[in-house]
């Protein structure tokens, strides 16, 4: 530690930990394992009582994520007094006062781990000024000037882009603030206030974000909850000594709560805080904690290196867990008295309209309600009327490869009629004779011990995998520990229960965002949403936003909850659902309201389960992202300006993200035009580089600005960066679907978008996806590249054996390769070894190693077969063809699945409008057209420059029918 007594000059030479660029964050994730690996482990957590003594929950131990190690190096410190500094990196440091140089050094909620390796930093004296300098940020402190830090004795300097911003403790906390999240979504129709400075609701937790487009943030923990040494939760003292310039005269606004609302004056004053017995807060006395006795500030000086502050914080307040790989998959939730014949039902009819399946959830109806009686939310005892053999219903589920949740909504205690109430009162010391309801007691580490050990184990025991909290009686007072809100309290609890957790498994639960530190516990679960497309806009907005604060795997309720979502909307939601953390559909107890997909009209159905099919089959690369994201700290939903932070338009289009590191997403949240049945004026920006339409193969050049365009039902603006190699699983059908996303997948296909860039690569994670065994190192990347020699017309793509290991990593692997926007081939070679080529559906069957070119896309599909995971393997492609070529950059895909939509469309004509086949045979020789390239694929080259004929003519023919305006006008909307 540096003091004032030490040498006047410190060079600190400690080289600073690696990062790597936020778009090469592959390429350096052993980096940031090693970052990391340092502070995992397992530790035996224990309680504290009412009364403040250890009280140890079990003997287990829980797989943590991070075992806090609170107290910083000495090498990174600097204490002048009552003041110290301590250089947590090179652009995080922490700035201190305490009352008598009284520190703290526990752990609080955000703040964890400050035991980090020691950044570079000097400390030289100018007259009465003491300067550390890193090398982004520069820290000035007026040693003459004693007291709390003020505009008079502390100013910070920092590097941004070439400019030097300058912070004192007079300005901003969060200049241009990019903003994080609040605890729930309920009840909100339309958008909510993310800007805490403006939210006046104290309940939401509203939690600035770390990153500031002005590049610097500052963050106020002063009086945030500590964490004691055996995990549990403890109230921040006021520093002893000296009171030099404290003050109880603190706005109500600005007060931070010393104790719960029922808190004695004579304990407040105790702690030496604040008492007013004033009726500021609904008749309740406050007590809260003095001003100028202590500031704990974190300040990220960033600049805009959105993604560095992101894995700083991380390497402070703990790692983004990598949840269990269902988790990926697709959730069904309905609040319904669901019997178990019913819910059995539900899941046969997934398996008979194919639409995967992974986690069937359960709302509140599943434990006893006595709802006459004036009872319902809280329940811990299956209602045998609708559950008569949970045990066999459950298993029954297993078999299927189905995880299960309940809803939890604790709040009313444990009343009498429940199971285990005899156990649980005999065990807390009450009279079960008295059937008096045993209230619930969050705060008392006996109580929540004995209530998960009695009232939850024998649950999961039967077979549920992890709970969903529903906590919503309130924030203030239940946790009787100041400033700790329930929700944070529950998350951790659960997080950390070591009776659920002692198998092993990776702790997962769905429950509200509690606070800056929440990522820690995931994932979030954002409440009853009101149906609009104002909410669905917002839910885009916030859920890019929200990983802000690194909480990456917020959980909609798809649809919306309140009221029915008509089926346009509904289908935009499925659409945004898919390309978001958690996939979970739900809505509220009403007839007339359902998410069962196939309970709506043909057309909607057909384009939601397209949807949710490719939700499966991308699992592989968002389980890759979500590993990243837990090595990184930049979650899978990305703001653009983290990739593009300079380019203003990414500020701009907060209606676009990224969902990992190759693909863009713009979903559609504004109705179609009833005259086109299309949605207009939805502009999307496309970033600098080369970038490719996902669905109709069109290849953009950014940066651009896609301005008016319209979008079918079943069109999603979705981009693939140029030169990425995408990972997917096969589509299944019958009872393959269900339960499919916890495999470690023993087949995969491989999506290779060229987009005219010649060499490219990609990468995918497995682990077993359920057990925390990766954070002991059993885990594997595998690698593939491509490389395309333009002179010799050949692509060669190499897939590397897996780098890394886990017991359950396949030995070998089917593996097929697609390449979109491609001529045919003229032959292709497995580990130099010819394969033939067959018609696509026999390549598609997956039985013989072959190659066909299906003609809708444009694609050439390779199936190279099973491949030892042991070596690598290369696949050789000749194309009599150039590549490069306008007519595969036109998004051939795309438009020729509008001309089979203006087909259809005629079709129905008949009877009404009647018009023939004869009237519009270019439309008809459009819309066959990938047919006949299927068909004989060496005559694609023709058939796309007759094409272009074909669109001609069929505008002239459309423009001629004798059909309704209404549907001339949808007609050439699809087909111009």
């Amino acid at each position: 530690m540096w003091s004032a007594a030490s040498a006047p000059l410190l060079d600190q030479s400690t080289p600073p930990p690696a990062y790597g660029r936020k778009n090469k964050l592959r390429r350096v994730a052993t980096v940031f394992v090693v970052c990391l690996l340092a502070v995992l482990g397992a530790i035996t957590v224990r309680w504290f009582t009412s009364d403040g003594t250890a009280d140890t929950l079990a003997s287990a131990s829980v797989p943590l994520l991070a075992r806090p190690n609170p107290i910083a190096a000495a090498g990174a410190v600097v204490e002048l007094g009552e003041v110290r500094f301590t250089m947590l990196t090179d652009q995080l440091i922490r700035l201190e006062y305490a009352a008598a140089g009284n520190f703290r050094d526990n752990a609080t909620l955000a703040f964890i781990h400050r035991n980090l390796p020691v950044p570079r930093y000097t400390v030289e004296q100018e007259g009465d000024w003491y300067i550390i300098k890193t090398s982004n940020v520069t820290v000035r402190y007026l040693s003459t000037s004693p007291g709390p830090l003020t505009s008079v004795n502390l100013e910070v300097f920092v590097e941004v882009q070439g400019d030097r911003i300058r912070w004192d403790p007079s300005q901003d906390f969060h200049p241009k603030n990019l903003l994080g999240t609040v605890r729930t979504l309920d009840n909100v129709a339309g958008s909510l206030e993310l800007d805490c400075a403006k939210q006046p609701r104290r309940d939401l937790h509203c939690s600035y974000g770390l990153l500031s487009r002005d590049g610097l943030v500052v963050i106020d923990d002063s009086w945030t909850t500590e964490f004691t040494p055996d995990d549990w939760f403890q109230p921040p003292s006021v520093p002893n000594g000296s009171s030099n310039g404290s003050s109880c005269a603190v706005d109500a606004k600005g007060r931070e709560d010393c104790g719960f609302p029922t808190i004695s004056q004579a304990e407040c004053s105790a702690r030496g805080c604040c008492w007013s017995p004033l009726q500021e807060r609904n008749g309740i006395p406050w007590c809260f904690y003095p001003e100028g006795v202590r500031q704990d500030w974190y300040l990220f000086g960033h600049g805009r290196s959105y993604s560095k502050a992101l894995f700083d914080f991380t390497l402070v307040s703990g790692s983004i867990p990598l949840p269990p790989r269902y988790s990926f998959g697709v959730f069904y939730s309905r609040y319904w008295a669901y019997a178990d014949y019913d819910l059995r039902k539900v899941v046969d009819e997934y398996v008979t309209h194919s639409v995967p399946l992974d986690v069937l959830v359960t709302d509140m109806d599943w434990h006893k309600t006595m709802y006459k009686t004036g009872g319902g939310w809280t329940g811990f005892s299956w209602d045998p009327l609708l559950f008569p053999d949970p045990s066999g219903f459950l298993e029954w589920c297993k078999r299927r490869g189905l995880k299960n949740t309940l809803n939890l909504h604790p709040a009313e205690g444990v009343k009498a009629y429940e199971d285990r109430y005899p156990e649980f009162a005999a065990a807390l010391g009450f009279d079960s004779a008295l059937n008096q309801t045993i209230q619930f007691d969050m705060g008392n580490a006996t109580y929540m011990r004995t209530f998960f050990d009695i009232m939850l184990s024998p649950l999961e025991r039967q077979g549920i995998d992890f709970w969903w909290l529903d906590w919503q009686q309130g924030e203030d007072g239940w946790t009787r520990i100041a400033n700790l809100n329930p929700t944070f309290l529950l998350n951790h609890a659960f997080t950390h229960n070591p009776i659920h957790w002692s198998n092993g498994y990776r702790p997962f639960i769905l429950h509200r965002w509690g606070g800056l530190g929440n990522h820690r516990y995931q994932s979030g679960f954002s409440g009853d949403v009101v149906p609009s497309f104002d909410s669905l806009a917002f839910q885009v907005y916030f859920t890019a936003t929200a990983s802000n604060v690194a909480f990456g795997y917020w959980s909609h309720d798809i649809g919306g909850h309140t009221e029915p979502t008509p089926s346009e909307l509904y289908t935009r939601w499925v659409q945004f659902g898919v390309f978001s953390p958690v996939f979970r559909t739900h809505c509220t107890k009403d007839a007339s309201n359902d998410r069962r997909v196939w309970t709506y009209p043909l057309d909607y159905f057909t384009v939601m389960r397209e949807y949710i099919v490719l939700r499966a089959r991308l699992l592989p690369y968002a389980y890759s992202m979500g590993r990243i994201a837990h090595d990184s700290g930049v979650s899978i939903i990305r703001p653009l300006y983290y990739h593009w932070p300079e380019a203003s338009e990414s500020y701009q289009y907060s209606g676009q993200y990224m969902y990992g590191q190759n693909l863009m997403v713009a979903p559609v949240t504004k109705p179609m035009a009833s005259d086109i049945q299309q949605t207009l004026q939805h502009d999307v920006w496309i970033p600098d580089g080369n970038w490719v339409n996902w669905f109709t193969g069109e290849l953009i050049q950014g940066p651009t600005l896609l301005k008016g365009r319209g979008y079918t039902l079943d069109e999603l603006p979705l981009f693939v960066t140029g030169g990425s190699i995408i990972a997917t699983k096969a589509e299944t059908k019958g009872l393959e679907v269900l339960g499919r996303a916890q495999e470690t997948p023993s087949a995969l296909q491989l999506l290779v978008f060229m987009g005219g860039v010649r060499g490219g690569s990609g990468a995918w994670y497995d682990d077993d996806g359920l057990s925390s065994a990766y954070l002991q190192g059993d885990s594997a990347w595998t690698t593939a590249s491509y490389q395309y020699d333009p002179t010799k017309r050949t692509v060669t793509i190499s897939v590397n054996k897996p780098d890394g290991h886990f017991a359950d990593l396949p030995s070998e692997r089917y593996y097929s390769l697609r390449l979109p926007n491609v001529w045919p081939a003229t032959a292709v070679g497995v580990n130099g070894v010819q394969l033939r080529y067959a018609p696509m559906d026999v390549v598609e069957d997956g039985q013989k190693a072959a190659w066909g070119y299906d003609g809708s896309s444009l694609s050439l599909l390779i199936n190279a077969g099973l491949q030892s995971t042991s070596q690598t393997f290369s696949v050789e492609v000749v194309f009599e063809q150039p590549l490069k070529d306008p007519l595969l950059e036109v998004g051939f895909a795309g438009r020729l699945k509008r001309f089979q939509q203006a087909k259809v469309l005629l079709d129905y004509q008949w009877g009404v409008d009647t018009v023939f086949q004869e009237d519009y045979p270019n439309l008809l020789l459009a819309a066959a057209a990938g047919d006949r390239i299927s068909s004989n694929p060496v005559a694609a080259r023709a058939e796309l420059q007759r094409f272009e004929m074909y669109i001609s003519n069929a505008v002239k023919e459309v423009e001629d029918l004798a059909v309704h305006e209404t549907v001339k006008k949808q007609l050439l909307a699809l087909i111009m």
